[in-house]
Parts: structure tokens; C-alpha cells; sequence
């Protein structure tokens, strides 16, 4: 279940005497989104501002220099992706389709709108600024676009919807029904699924509810590596992401606040006798933090065994107040982790840097990223670096992978879309090879480690101009990828089509 607005309340605080203290709480994402978005529609502005546009007529804009062309933008649609859509009749879409359509979707209608209104810049000065048409009306679509855009609650709805779908359990995203509810559930789930998934699969029952913010951060970081390689600025796209991570973050934080314990109950109340309308977990981080302490414990024989307040079927929602100390201590702390995801340049409107290869000498272009994810065993840590030199496209990343008590490293190299000539055609190849020690058997409370692997390589082959046909094959072993549905060893193919627009 995934909160949607978020709104603001001055609470006297009980530790202080009378001094009042400010408290957020989550009624649903679109408030919160709203706030941030208002917040950053100035530094928009003023990133816009950074790169010289084609010049309004007039006398004094003779000066001006015209804006360079739009690098090309490429766009995915992931048409078939096996064995996730076929091995249980059909499930659609994998994480990977998710990721492609979500960014496909959010990187072209803020390059349509940059194109459509053709922001020009011919006095930088604060004044001048607001009284640009152009650029404030680019700036107040994007805004509105990026503030209302259901395509974040999607992602994240089909990350957890991923999950059960790998193992062959059906649901339902509510985001279909209402995409502006305060409560947007995965539904339709019986609680005989739920109970089989975590007796028979206790790590993916963990996987289950960090999945849909796991989605979202993985989508974002994708979308920063299209603008990296295509030479894209970001400052079109860095309000979603500040949006999309920013409202993550405050998710995974607020759900150890005792204020959710009213929410989960106001929600059990309106549910009623209906297992279909339930939540597959209710608070997200609630459910990941429980289950990780008790990967043993049967989903009947704990807290969810307990009958629902309707008296039909079970109560599967934890609350704050039920956790121990402990646990609660360690959600709290991923809470202020999570922010990680923030640290990046490109969050902050920088494109990229030059630089010098050591080895070549060569003149390349770099940037950096963070990302934080919690994982069915504790929580995965990377740092990323990405490499543009000529037509050679690489992404470097180190992973730490922290369990309870005891962490261990990961590494991956990927090479992005880089031309390879066969006859008269031009493929562009790609592929990553990464290596990891996770804890064994993806327990929390594992101190011994287990060592995995993932490959992969793909080919698009251009068709026409602006049209290519791409197939993608990879394999991993055991263990957490994320992206990557899967929990055990697994062989994929997916097959699509890659839009280039120039």
C-alpha cells in the first residue's frame, strides 16, 4: 500500500512542555509532490536559465547564441520479456517493462514540452526571468505534468505486483481504479497466497514489500543513465526524479512514526468484510521490517494469524506500535538512509564533467550516483560512476551489501549502446557483467556469504532512421539483482522495440 498525499499538522509536542514542534503525516503522495514541485519550480527556473536558447526577436537579442540541437533521446518498449509474461499464463509488465515505459513516458513528454515551447533566454537577471513567457510556461507544464503524473504510484504498485507474479499469484494495481486515491493497495490477493509465499518463500515475502520502492529507485537511476549517454540535460527531468525520491524517502521514514498506527486502523475499518479490497501488506517498510527479523516465523502463526477486526479472514497489517524496539530503532535508521538516493549531481542540474582518461589520455565526460535500496536481506548501498569517452559508453558500480551484523561488497561494469558495425548495418551492443557476496540463503541474520553473478547482452538493429528492434538475453545466479524479479537462479530474454528521437 502506497500513501499518496501528504499533509502538514502543528502538534504540541509532549516532551518540551508547551513548545510546539512540526509533524508531517501521510494522507496520500499528490500534496507532498505538489510542495516539493513548488519548491523546486525556481530552481527549475534557474537551472533553464543556465544554457543559452534561440533568442526572441527584438533589438537587444542579437547577442544571443542559439541553442544547440536536442540530442537524441532513446525510448524502449519491451515488448515480450520471458519467462515473467509467459511462465503463468500472462503477467504483464515485468519490472523491466515498468522501468522502460515509465521513463519513456516521463523523458518524452518533457522533451515534447522543451520543444514545444522553445524557452528563450535573453536576460538572466531574477526579473527577467519571471517575466519570461516561454521559459515560465516550459517551467509550469513540467510542474504540472510531474505533479500529477500517476506513472511513480504505477512503477511502484508493479514493483510489489512483480513479485507475486513470479510466483504465480494474481492481483490487482487499485491505481487503475483511482490513480489519485489516498491509499492506492495491490488487491485481490487471498490470504491463502500470502501465507503459502512466505512459509515456502520467506525471502521473497521480504522482497514483496520493499519491492515497489526498490522499482522507483531503479527506474530514476535508469532515467539518469539515458540522459548521461544520450548528452541529455537533466534539467528537464530532475523535478520527477526529486518528486519520485523525495516522497520515497518521507514513505520509508514516516512508516516507523506512531502516526501510522491510526492510519492502519482507519483503513482495516473501511475495509470491512471484503478480502479483496486489502492491501497485500499494508505499510510497505512495516511488513519488510517484521518479516526480515522473523524469516521462520508462519504468516498464520504471528501477528497476521490473529483474526481480522471484520472477523473474516486474517489481519495482515503490522503496526509501528507492534515491532520491538529493535526493529523499530533499524527502520528508522533506513528511514534517514534512504535519502542517499538524493546524492547525485545530476539531481542538482549538472549534466556531467570533463575529465582526462589516465590511461589514454583522452578527453571523457563523468558523473556519479548513490543509491540505496532495501533488499530481502537488509539493504544494498552502490555507488555509480558513469563513463563517456567517444563512442564508448561504460557504467561502473560498487555495491555494499549489509545484512545485520556483517557486510560485503559487490561489483558491476556495464557497456551502454556502443556501435558496432555488421555489413551495412550498425548494431548498437550492450551488456554488464556483475559479481556480489550476499548473506547465504538472503537471511538478515546470516554471517556467512554466498557468491553470485549476473550477466547480460543485447543488440538493437536499426530498421529505419529513428526505429531499432533490440534483444537482450541474461543470466544470474542466486541472490539479489536489483531489477531483477528473481530471487534464484534465472535465464531472461526480452524483445522490443527503441525509439530514437532526434
Amino acid at each position: 500500500m502506497k500513501p499518496e498525499i501528504i499533509d502538514v499538522q502543528t502538534r504540541k509536542g509532549h516532551a518540551r512542555g508547551d513548545r510546539l514542534i512540526i509533524r508531517w503525516h501521510v494522507s496520500t503522495f499528490l500534496v507532498l509532490a505538489k510542495r516539493i514541485g513548488l519548491t523546486f519550480a525556481l530552481a527549475g527556473t534557474m537551472l533553464l536559465s543556465l544554457t543559452p536558447a534561440s533568442a526572441e526577436s527584438g533589438p537587444d537579442s542579437a547577442s544571443e547564441k542559439p541553442e544547440s540541437p536536442h540530442p537524441p533521446l532513446l525510448l524502449e518498449l519491451t515488448v515480450l520479456d520471458s519467462p515473467f509474461n509467459t511462465a503463468h499464463g500472462f503477467s504483464f509488465p515485468s519490472m523491466p517493462q515498468s522501468f522502460a515505459i515509465t521513463g519513456g513516458v516521463t523523458q518524452g513528454v518533457h522533451r515534447t514540452l522543451a520543444i514545444l515551447w522553445k524557452p528563450q533566454v535573453s536576460d538572466r537577471s531574477i526579473e527577467g526571468l519571471f517575466s519570461n513567457r516561454r521559459l515560465g510556461g516550459l517551467c509550469s507544464s513540467i510542474l504540472l505534468f510531474d505533479v500529477l503524473s500517476p506513472f511513480r504510484g504505477w512503477t511502484h504498485e508493479e514493483g510489489h505486483r512483480a513479485v507475486l507474479s513470479s510466483r504465480g499469484i494474481s492481483s490487482r494495481d487499485d491505481i487503475y481504479r483511482n490513480p489519485f486515491a489516498k491509499m492506492v493497495s495491490v488487491s485481490h490477493v487471498r490470504d491463502e497466497d500470502l501465507a503459502w509465499l512466505k512459509d515456502r518463500y520467506p525471502a521473497d515475502m521480504v522482497r514483496l514489500a520493499e519491492a515497489g520502492g526498490e522499482a522507483q529507485v531503479e527506474s530514476v537511476l535508469r532515467m539518469r543513465k539515458t540522459d548521461f549517454f544520450c548528452e541529455r540535460p537533466v534539467k528537464y527531468d530532475l523535478l520527477d526524479w526529486w518528486i519520485n525520491l523525495g516522497t520515497l524517502g518521507y514513505y520509508v521514514w514516516f512508516c516507523g512514526e506512531d502516526e501510522v498506527n491510526r492510519i492502519t486502523e482507519e483503513e482495516t475499518r473501511k475495509e470491512d468484510a471484503d478480502i479483496a479490497k486489502r492491501d497485500i501488506v499494508g505499510g510497505d517498510y512495516l511488513s519488510w521490517v517484521y518479516d526480515l527479523y522473523r524469516p521462520d516465523e508462519p504468516y498464520l502463526s504471528g501477528l497476521r494469524g490473529r483474526p481480522h477486526p471484520s472477523g473474516v479472514g486474517v489481519d495482515r497489517y503490522i503496526q509501528p506500535s507492534e515491532l520491538t524496539d529493535e526493529e523499530r530503532r533499524y527502520l528508522k535508521f533506513q528511514g534517514r538512509l534512504i535519502f542517499l538516493n538524493l546524492l547525485s549531481p545530476q539531481m542538482f542540474g549538472f549534466d556531467g564533467f570533463r575529465g582526462t582518461d589516465p590511461i589514454t589520455h583522452r578527453p571523457g565526460r563523468w558523473n556519479v550516483a548513490v543509491t540505496h535500496h532495501l533488499t530481502s536481506f537488509g539493504t544494498a548501498t552502490g555507488i555509480h560512476l558513469f563513463y563517456k569517452q567517444g563512442k564508448t559508453n561504460l557504467a561502473f558500480t560498487y555495491q555494499s551489501y549489509l545484512a545485520k551484523n556483517k557486510c560485503w561488497p559487490g561489483l558491476s561494469l556495464e557497456l551502454v549502446q556502443y556501435p558496432m558495425a555488421v555489413g551495412r548495418k550498425t548494431l548498437a551492443v550492450s551488456g554488464s557483467a556483475s559479481v556480489w557476496l550476499q548473506p547465504t540463503e538472503q537471511r538478515f541474520a546470516s554471517t556467512k556469504a554466498q557468491a553470485g553473478y549476473g550477466l547480460a547482452l543485447g543488440a538493437a538493429y536499426p530498421l529505419t532512421r529513428y526505429l531499432a528492434w533490440s534483444l537482450e538475453c541474461d543470466a544470474k545466479s542466486k541472490g539479489w539483482l536489483a531489477g531483477n524479479v528473481y530471487l534464484e537462479p534465472a535465464v531472461q530474454a526480452r524483445t522490443g522495440i527503441v525509439f530514437s528521437i532526434k
